[in-house]
Protein backbone atom coordinates (compact mmCIF):
# COMPACT_ATOMS: atom_id res chain seq x y z
CA UNK A 1 0.00 0.00 0.00
CA UNK A 2 1.45 3.39 -0.93
CA UNK A 3 2.34 5.47 2.05
CA UNK A 4 -0.31 8.10 2.63
CA UNK A 5 2.16 10.73 3.70
CA UNK A 6 4.56 10.10 0.85
CA UNK A 7 2.46 11.83 -1.84
CA UNK A 8 0.55 14.10 0.49
CA UNK A 9 0.29 17.85 0.26
CA UNK A 10 0.40 19.02 3.86
CA UNK A 11 -0.51 22.63 3.13
CA UNK A 12 -3.91 22.32 4.80
CA UNK A 13 -2.44 20.98 8.05
CA UNK A 14 -0.69 22.77 10.86
CA UNK A 15 2.80 23.58 9.46
CA UNK A 16 4.41 23.18 12.88
CA UNK A 17 3.04 19.66 13.28
CA UNK A 18 4.10 18.56 9.82
CA UNK A 19 7.55 20.15 10.11
CA UNK A 20 8.07 18.23 13.34
CA UNK A 21 6.91 14.97 11.74
CA UNK A 22 9.28 15.40 8.80
CA UNK A 23 12.19 16.27 11.08
CA UNK A 24 11.52 13.25 13.25
CA UNK A 25 11.67 11.01 10.20
CA UNK A 26 15.05 12.44 9.12
CA UNK A 27 16.60 12.15 12.57
CA UNK A 28 15.40 8.58 13.01
CA UNK A 29 16.82 7.56 9.65
CA UNK A 30 20.29 9.01 10.14
CA UNK A 31 20.92 8.20 13.79
CA UNK A 32 19.05 5.00 14.59
CA UNK A 33 22.02 2.65 14.34
CA UNK A 34 24.53 4.91 16.00
CA UNK A 35 22.08 5.92 18.71
CA UNK A 36 21.08 2.39 19.62
CA UNK A 37 24.65 1.15 19.99
CA UNK A 38 25.61 4.26 21.94
CA UNK A 39 22.65 3.88 24.27
CA UNK A 40 23.48 0.23 24.87
CA UNK A 41 27.03 1.19 25.78
CA UNK A 42 25.81 3.91 28.15
CA UNK A 43 23.31 1.68 29.93
CA UNK A 44 25.85 -1.13 30.20
CA UNK A 45 28.44 1.33 31.50
CA UNK A 46 26.05 2.67 34.12
CA UNK A 47 25.28 -0.86 35.30
CA UNK A 48 28.57 -2.71 34.84
CA UNK A 49 31.24 -0.12 35.75
CA UNK A 50 29.88 0.47 39.29
CA UNK A 51 29.51 -3.29 39.61
CA UNK A 52 33.15 -3.83 38.62
CA UNK A 53 34.35 -1.10 40.96
CA UNK A 54 32.28 -2.59 43.77
CA UNK A 55 33.68 -6.03 42.97
CA UNK A 56 37.26 -4.73 43.08
CA UNK A 57 36.67 -3.04 46.44
CA UNK A 58 34.85 -6.11 47.74
CA UNK A 59 37.67 -8.35 46.53
CA UNK A 60 40.22 -6.26 48.39
CA UNK A 61 38.12 -6.35 51.57
CA UNK A 62 37.49 -10.09 51.20
CA UNK A 63 41.21 -10.78 50.70
CA UNK A 64 42.09 -8.76 53.80
CA UNK A 65 39.35 -10.49 55.80
CA UNK A 66 40.51 -13.95 54.74
CA UNK A 67 44.13 -13.07 55.50
CA UNK A 68 43.22 -11.65 58.90
CA UNK A 69 40.98 -14.62 59.78
CA UNK A 70 43.66 -17.09 58.77
CA UNK A 71 46.21 -15.31 60.93
CA UNK A 72 43.84 -15.30 63.90
CA UNK A 73 43.07 -18.96 63.33
CA UNK A 74 46.77 -19.87 63.17
CA UNK A 75 47.47 -17.74 66.25
CA UNK A 76 44.69 -19.47 68.22
CA UNK A 77 45.75 -22.94 67.07
CA UNK A 78 49.41 -22.39 68.00
CA UNK A 79 48.58 -20.81 71.34
CA UNK A 80 46.11 -23.58 72.17
CA UNK A 81 48.72 -26.22 71.40
CA UNK A 82 51.30 -24.50 73.61
CA UNK A 83 48.76 -24.37 76.45
CA UNK A 84 48.05 -28.09 76.00
CA UNK A 85 51.75 -28.97 76.02
CA UNK A 86 52.46 -26.76 79.06
CA UNK A 87 49.56 -28.33 80.95
CA UNK A 88 50.84 -31.80 80.17
CA UNK A 89 54.42 -30.97 81.15
CA UNK A 90 53.48 -29.05 84.33
CA UNK A 91 52.10 -32.30 85.83
CA UNK A 92 55.48 -33.91 85.49
CA UNK A 93 57.59 -30.93 86.39
CA UNK A 94 58.84 -32.58 89.58
CA UNK A 95 60.28 -35.47 87.65
CA UNK A 96 63.21 -35.27 85.31
CA UNK A 97 61.31 -33.73 82.43
CA UNK A 98 64.39 -33.60 80.32
CA UNK A 99 65.26 -37.33 80.56
CA UNK A 100 64.04 -40.06 78.18
CA UNK A 101 63.97 -37.51 75.36
CA UNK A 102 63.35 -39.97 72.54
CA UNK A 103 60.15 -41.20 74.15
CA UNK A 104 58.92 -37.65 74.56
CA UNK A 105 60.01 -36.85 71.00
CA UNK A 106 57.76 -39.65 69.78
CA UNK A 107 54.86 -38.06 71.64
CA UNK A 108 55.65 -34.72 70.05
CA UNK A 109 55.88 -36.40 66.62
CA UNK A 110 52.38 -37.77 67.07
CA UNK A 111 51.11 -34.32 68.02
CA UNK A 112 52.86 -32.75 65.03
CA UNK A 113 51.45 -35.35 62.64
CA UNK A 114 47.88 -34.82 63.82
CA UNK A 115 48.04 -31.00 63.92
CA UNK A 116 50.40 -30.21 61.04
CA UNK A 117 52.59 -28.28 63.48
CA UNK A 118 56.15 -28.45 64.69
CA UNK A 119 56.56 -28.73 68.47
CA UNK A 120 59.61 -27.82 70.55
CA UNK A 121 60.44 -28.03 74.27
CA UNK A 122 63.19 -25.70 75.48
CA UNK A 123 65.39 -25.98 78.54
CA UNK A 124 66.25 -22.37 78.95
CA UNK A 125 66.92 -21.26 75.38
CA UNK A 126 68.12 -24.67 74.20
CA UNK A 127 65.93 -27.02 72.16
CA UNK A 128 65.97 -30.36 73.94
CA UNK A 129 62.93 -32.02 72.33
CA UNK A 130 61.69 -30.89 68.89
CA UNK A 131 60.02 -32.07 65.73
CA UNK A 132 61.91 -29.41 63.74
CA UNK A 133 64.44 -31.00 61.43
CA UNK A 134 67.72 -29.60 60.19
CA UNK A 135 68.82 -29.74 56.56
CA UNK A 136 70.54 -33.09 57.22
CA UNK A 137 67.26 -34.56 58.46
CA UNK A 138 68.22 -34.69 62.10
CA UNK A 139 66.22 -33.06 64.85
CA UNK A 140 67.32 -29.53 65.68
CA UNK A 141 68.15 -30.59 69.26
CA UNK A 142 70.93 -28.55 70.84
CA UNK A 143 70.14 -25.41 68.84
CA UNK A 144 69.05 -22.21 70.51
CA UNK A 145 66.22 -19.70 70.32
CA UNK A 146 66.90 -16.23 69.00
CA UNK A 147 67.82 -13.40 71.34
CA UNK A 148 64.46 -11.71 70.69
CA UNK A 149 62.61 -14.82 71.86
CA UNK A 150 64.85 -15.20 74.90
CA UNK A 151 64.30 -11.57 75.82
CA UNK A 152 60.52 -11.71 75.53
CA UNK A 153 59.81 -15.18 76.91
CA UNK A 154 62.57 -16.09 79.36
CA UNK A 155 63.51 -12.66 80.60
CA UNK A 156 60.04 -11.07 80.69
CA UNK A 157 58.06 -14.25 81.32
CA UNK A 158 55.56 -13.40 78.54
CA UNK A 159 54.17 -15.19 75.51
CA UNK A 160 55.66 -14.33 72.17
CA UNK A 161 54.05 -14.71 68.73
CA UNK A 162 55.81 -14.17 65.44
CA UNK A 163 54.67 -14.48 61.82
CA UNK A 164 58.27 -14.75 60.68
CA UNK A 165 60.17 -16.81 63.19
CA UNK A 166 63.52 -17.90 61.69
CA UNK A 167 64.34 -21.45 62.84
CA UNK A 168 67.52 -22.81 61.30
CA UNK A 169 66.90 -20.76 58.14
CA UNK A 170 63.24 -21.77 57.76
CA UNK A 171 60.48 -19.26 58.39
CA UNK A 172 57.58 -20.14 60.71
CA UNK A 173 54.42 -18.76 62.17
CA UNK A 174 55.48 -19.48 65.76
CA UNK A 175 54.11 -19.19 69.27
CA UNK A 176 56.43 -19.33 72.34
CA UNK A 177 55.12 -19.80 75.88
CA UNK A 178 57.26 -19.72 79.05
CA UNK A 179 57.48 -22.91 81.14
CA UNK A 180 57.83 -22.52 84.93
CA UNK A 181 58.64 -24.91 87.76
CA UNK A 182 56.51 -25.36 90.87
CA UNK A 183 58.16 -22.33 92.45
CA UNK A 184 57.21 -20.11 89.52
CA UNK A 185 60.71 -19.87 88.09
CA UNK A 186 60.97 -19.85 84.30
CA UNK A 187 63.02 -22.89 83.39
CA UNK A 188 62.27 -23.08 79.69
CA UNK A 189 59.54 -22.62 77.11
CA UNK A 190 57.35 -24.47 74.65
CA UNK A 191 56.97 -23.73 70.95
CA UNK A 192 54.29 -24.55 68.39
CA UNK A 193 54.78 -23.42 64.84
CA UNK A 194 53.57 -23.78 61.24
CA UNK A 195 55.71 -23.40 58.18
CA UNK A 196 55.06 -19.93 56.83
CA UNK A 197 55.16 -21.06 53.21
CA UNK A 198 52.42 -23.62 53.90
CA UNK A 199 50.27 -21.08 55.74
CA UNK A 200 50.66 -18.49 52.98
CA UNK A 201 49.79 -21.17 50.43
CA UNK A 202 46.59 -22.00 52.29
CA UNK A 203 45.70 -18.33 52.60
CA UNK A 204 46.38 -17.78 48.90
CA UNK A 205 44.31 -20.82 47.89
CA UNK A 206 41.41 -19.66 50.04
CA UNK A 207 41.59 -16.09 48.73
CA UNK A 208 41.86 -17.19 45.09
CA UNK A 209 38.97 -19.66 45.46
CA UNK A 210 36.72 -17.12 47.17
CA UNK A 211 37.59 -14.37 44.68
CA UNK A 212 37.07 -16.76 41.76
CA UNK A 213 33.53 -17.46 42.97
CA UNK A 214 33.00 -13.74 43.61
CA UNK A 215 34.19 -12.73 40.15
CA UNK A 216 32.20 -15.52 38.55
CA UNK A 217 29.08 -14.16 40.23
CA UNK A 218 30.08 -10.67 39.12
CA UNK A 219 30.47 -11.91 35.55
CA UNK A 220 27.04 -13.53 35.71
CA UNK A 221 25.46 -10.34 37.07
CA UNK A 222 27.30 -8.28 34.42
CA UNK A 223 26.06 -10.64 31.70
CA UNK A 224 22.51 -10.29 33.02
CA UNK A 225 22.91 -6.49 33.04
CA UNK A 226 24.17 -6.54 29.45
CA UNK A 227 21.32 -8.83 28.42
CA UNK A 228 18.70 -6.66 30.12
CA UNK A 229 20.25 -3.49 28.66
CA UNK A 230 20.35 -5.04 25.20
CA UNK A 231 16.69 -6.04 25.40
CA UNK A 232 15.76 -2.58 26.66
CA UNK A 233 17.65 -0.86 23.84
CA UNK A 234 16.28 -3.36 21.33
CA UNK A 235 12.75 -2.45 22.39
CA UNK A 236 13.60 1.25 22.24
CA UNK A 237 15.19 0.79 18.80
CA UNK A 238 12.13 -1.07 17.53
CA UNK A 239 9.90 1.70 18.89
CA UNK A 240 12.11 4.37 17.32
CA UNK A 241 12.04 2.53 13.99
CA UNK A 242 8.27 2.24 14.18
CA UNK A 243 7.92 5.97 14.87
CA UNK A 244 10.40 6.69 12.08
CA UNK A 245 8.26 4.77 9.59
CA UNK A 246 5.22 6.69 10.76
CA UNK A 247 7.11 9.97 10.34
CA UNK A 248 8.10 8.94 6.81
CA UNK A 249 4.46 8.40 5.93
CA UNK A 250 3.83 4.73 6.54
CA UNK A 251 0.88 5.11 8.89
CA UNK A 252 -0.22 1.53 8.19
CA UNK A 253 3.01 -0.14 9.34
CA UNK A 254 2.52 -3.01 11.79
CA UNK A 255 4.10 -2.55 15.26
CA UNK A 256 6.69 -5.09 16.39
CA UNK A 257 5.48 -7.25 19.27
CA UNK A 258 8.67 -6.46 21.24
CA UNK A 259 7.60 -2.85 21.70
CA UNK A 260 4.24 -3.83 23.17
CA UNK A 261 5.04 -6.91 25.26
CA UNK A 262 6.91 -5.06 28.00
CA UNK A 263 5.01 -3.98 31.12
CA UNK A 264 7.38 -1.12 32.02
CA UNK A 265 7.77 2.45 30.80
CA UNK A 266 9.34 1.28 27.52
CA UNK A 267 6.21 -0.76 26.84
CA UNK A 268 4.13 2.31 27.68
CA UNK A 269 6.18 4.23 25.13
CA UNK A 270 5.48 1.58 22.50
CA UNK A 271 1.76 1.62 23.19
CA UNK A 272 1.79 5.42 23.05
CA UNK A 273 3.49 5.17 19.64
CA UNK A 274 0.66 2.95 18.40
CA UNK A 275 -1.87 5.49 19.65
CA UNK A 276 0.12 8.19 17.87
CA UNK A 277 -0.02 6.10 14.69
CA UNK A 278 -3.78 5.78 14.97
CA UNK A 279 -4.24 9.49 15.66
CA UNK A 280 -1.91 10.50 12.84
CA UNK A 281 -3.59 8.09 10.44
CA UNK A 282 -6.92 9.65 11.29
CA UNK A 283 -5.49 13.15 10.99
CA UNK A 284 -3.97 12.46 7.58
CA UNK A 285 -6.56 10.06 6.15
CA UNK A 286 -9.91 11.01 7.65
CA UNK A 287 -12.19 13.95 7.39
CA UNK A 288 -12.35 15.45 10.89
CA UNK A 289 -16.12 16.14 10.80
CA UNK A 290 -17.54 12.95 9.29
CA UNK A 291 -14.75 10.44 10.03
CA UNK A 292 -14.84 9.29 6.38
CA UNK A 293 -11.71 9.14 4.24
CA UNK A 294 -10.67 12.56 3.00
CA UNK A 295 -10.15 13.22 -0.72
CA UNK A 296 -6.40 12.59 -0.63
CA UNK A 297 -6.70 9.23 1.11
CA UNK A 298 -9.63 8.31 -1.10
CA UNK A 299 -7.54 8.86 -4.24
CA UNK A 300 -4.89 6.49 -2.91
CA UNK A 301 -7.39 3.78 -1.92
CA UNK A 302 -9.27 4.16 -5.19
CA UNK A 303 -6.04 3.67 -7.17
CA UNK A 304 -5.39 0.48 -5.22
CA UNK A 305 -8.90 -0.80 -5.88
CA UNK A 306 -8.47 -0.07 -9.58
CA UNK A 307 -5.15 -1.96 -9.67
CA UNK A 308 -6.81 -4.91 -7.95
CA UNK A 309 -9.74 -4.85 -10.41
CA UNK A 310 -7.32 -4.83 -13.37
CA UNK A 311 -5.13 -7.60 -11.97
CA UNK A 312 -7.88 -9.90 -10.70
CA UNK A 313 -10.60 -9.06 -13.23
CA UNK A 314 -13.04 -8.16 -10.45
CA UNK A 315 -15.77 -5.59 -10.31
CA UNK A 316 -15.36 -1.95 -9.32
CA UNK A 317 -18.03 0.71 -9.15
CA UNK A 318 -17.41 4.38 -8.42
CA UNK A 319 -20.24 6.56 -7.14
CA UNK A 320 -20.34 10.30 -6.49
CA UNK A 321 -23.24 11.56 -4.41
CA UNK A 322 -24.38 15.00 -3.35
CA UNK A 323 -26.90 16.21 -0.78
CA UNK A 324 -29.59 18.04 -2.72
CA UNK A 325 -29.98 21.78 -2.12
CA UNK A 326 -27.63 21.60 0.81
CA UNK A 327 -26.71 25.30 0.62
CA UNK A 328 -30.28 26.48 1.03
CA UNK A 329 -30.79 23.89 3.71
CA UNK A 330 -27.62 25.06 5.48
CA UNK A 331 -28.59 28.70 5.22
CA UNK A 332 -32.04 28.00 6.69
CA UNK A 333 -31.08 25.86 9.65
CA UNK A 334 -27.53 26.99 10.30
CA UNK A 335 -24.11 25.37 10.02
CA UNK A 336 -24.45 23.38 13.25
CA UNK A 337 -27.47 21.61 11.83
CA UNK A 338 -25.68 21.20 8.50
CA UNK A 339 -22.76 19.54 10.26
CA UNK A 340 -25.13 17.20 12.05
CA UNK A 341 -26.76 16.19 8.75
CA UNK A 342 -23.35 15.57 7.19
CA UNK A 343 -22.35 13.30 10.06
CA UNK A 344 -25.63 11.35 10.01
CA UNK A 345 -25.50 10.84 6.23
CA UNK A 346 -21.84 9.85 6.47
CA UNK A 347 -22.71 7.20 9.06
CA UNK A 348 -25.17 5.64 6.59
CA UNK A 349 -22.64 5.68 3.74
CA UNK A 350 -19.91 4.25 5.95
CA UNK A 351 -22.18 1.47 7.17
CA UNK A 352 -23.24 0.42 3.67
CA UNK A 353 -19.70 0.38 2.25
CA UNK A 354 -18.16 -1.44 5.22
CA UNK A 355 -16.44 -4.64 4.13
CA UNK A 356 -17.02 -4.13 0.43
CA UNK A 357 -15.63 -0.70 -0.41
CA UNK A 358 -14.83 2.81 0.77
CA UNK A 359 -16.70 6.00 1.59
CA UNK A 360 -15.10 9.43 1.53
CA UNK A 361 -16.04 13.05 1.86
CA UNK A 362 -15.13 14.31 -1.57
CA UNK A 363 -15.74 17.94 -0.73
CA UNK A 364 -18.40 20.01 1.04
CA UNK A 365 -21.65 18.02 0.84
CA UNK A 366 -20.28 15.74 -1.89
CA UNK A 367 -19.26 12.10 -1.26
CA UNK A 368 -17.42 9.47 -3.25
CA UNK A 369 -18.16 5.78 -2.78
CA UNK A 370 -16.34 2.83 -4.34
CA UNK A 371 -17.50 -0.79 -4.28
CA UNK A 372 -15.30 -3.82 -4.95
CA UNK A 373 -18.41 -5.70 -6.11
CA UNK A 374 -20.03 -6.79 -9.32
CA UNK A 375 -22.19 -4.22 -11.08
CA UNK A 376 -25.43 -5.79 -9.85
CA UNK A 377 -24.18 -6.13 -6.27
CA UNK A 378 -23.05 -2.50 -6.29
CA UNK A 379 -26.46 -1.33 -7.51
CA UNK A 380 -28.17 -3.38 -4.79
CA UNK A 381 -26.06 -1.50 -2.26
CA UNK A 382 -26.97 1.82 -3.86
CA UNK A 383 -30.65 0.96 -3.70
CA UNK A 384 -30.26 0.23 0.03
CA UNK A 385 -28.42 3.54 0.51
CA UNK A 386 -31.08 5.48 -1.33
CA UNK A 387 -33.80 3.80 0.69
CA UNK A 388 -32.09 4.68 3.95
CA UNK A 389 -31.45 8.28 2.87
CA UNK A 390 -35.07 8.77 1.89
CA UNK A 391 -36.17 7.38 5.24
CA UNK A 392 -33.65 9.50 7.13
CA UNK A 393 -34.99 12.07 9.60
CA UNK A 394 -32.80 14.44 11.60
CA UNK A 395 -34.09 15.96 14.83
CA UNK A 396 -32.76 19.46 15.28
CA UNK A 397 -34.04 22.31 17.45
CA UNK A 398 -37.48 20.74 17.76
CA UNK A 399 -37.85 20.18 14.02
CA UNK A 400 -37.72 16.97 12.02
CA UNK A 401 -35.55 17.45 8.96
CA UNK A 402 -35.32 15.18 5.91
CA UNK A 403 -32.81 15.28 3.09
CA UNK A 404 -32.41 13.78 -0.34
CA UNK A 405 -29.37 12.86 -2.39
CA UNK A 406 -28.45 12.40 -6.01
CA UNK A 407 -25.88 9.81 -7.11
CA UNK A 408 -23.90 9.28 -10.30
CA UNK A 409 -22.64 5.72 -10.88
CA UNK A 410 -19.82 4.49 -13.11
CA UNK A 411 -18.91 0.79 -13.42
CA UNK A 412 -15.37 -0.31 -14.19
CA UNK A 413 -14.94 -1.54 -17.75
CA UNK A 414 -11.21 -1.82 -18.30
CA UNK A 415 -10.14 1.75 -17.63
CA UNK A 416 -6.65 2.16 -16.19
CA UNK A 417 -7.18 5.65 -14.83
CA UNK A 418 -9.25 6.60 -11.79
CA UNK A 419 -9.89 10.05 -13.23
CA UNK A 420 -11.96 8.46 -16.01
CA UNK A 421 -14.14 6.64 -13.50
CA UNK A 422 -14.53 9.70 -11.26
CA UNK A 423 -15.26 12.09 -14.11
CA UNK A 424 -17.85 9.73 -15.60
CA UNK A 425 -19.58 9.35 -12.24
CA UNK A 426 -19.44 13.12 -11.73
CA UNK A 427 -21.00 13.71 -15.14
CA UNK A 428 -23.89 11.40 -14.23
CA UNK A 429 -24.28 13.20 -10.90
CA UNK A 430 -24.46 16.50 -12.79
CA UNK A 431 -27.07 15.02 -15.11
CA UNK A 432 -29.12 13.82 -12.16
CA UNK A 433 -28.93 17.24 -10.49
CA UNK A 434 -30.23 18.89 -13.62
CA UNK A 435 -33.01 16.35 -14.07
CA UNK A 436 -34.98 16.31 -10.88
CA UNK A 437 -32.45 15.28 -8.18
CA UNK A 438 -33.16 12.57 -5.55
CA UNK A 439 -32.16 9.74 -7.85
CA UNK A 440 -29.43 7.31 -8.87
CA UNK A 441 -28.08 7.85 -12.37
CA UNK A 442 -26.41 4.73 -13.74
CA UNK A 443 -26.67 5.62 -17.42
CA UNK A 444 -27.25 8.86 -19.34
CA UNK A 445 -29.56 8.40 -22.29
CA UNK A 446 -27.56 8.13 -25.49
CA UNK A 447 -29.22 11.11 -27.14
CA UNK A 448 -28.55 13.35 -24.16
CA UNK A 449 -25.01 12.04 -23.71
CA UNK A 450 -24.29 12.98 -27.33
CA UNK A 451 -25.36 16.53 -26.62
Amino acid sequence: MPAILADADFSEYDPYIMTGVAAMGKKTDTKKHKGSSGLTAKIVSLAVIPLLLLSIIASFIIALAIYDNFNKEVYNELRSECVTINTFISRKITSDIYSDQEIKADIFDNIAASTDMDITLFSGSERIITTVRQSNGRRAVGTYASSEVVSEVLDKNTDFYSRAADINGEIYYGYYMPLSDTDGNVIGMTFAGKNREGVIGSITFSIVGTLAVSWLLTAVVAAVCVSVASRMVQSLTVTAGFMGRIAEGDTDCVPDGRMLSRSDEIGDMGRAAVKLQTSLRELISNDPLTGLLNRRACNIRLAEMLDSANENDTGLTVVIGDIDLFKKFNDRYGHACGDLVLKEVSAILSDETSGCGIASRWGGEEFLLAFALSDDEAMDRMDRIMERIRGFRCEYDGEEISVSMTFGVQHFSGENNTDILVNSADAKLYYGKNNGRNRIVEYIPAEEAAE
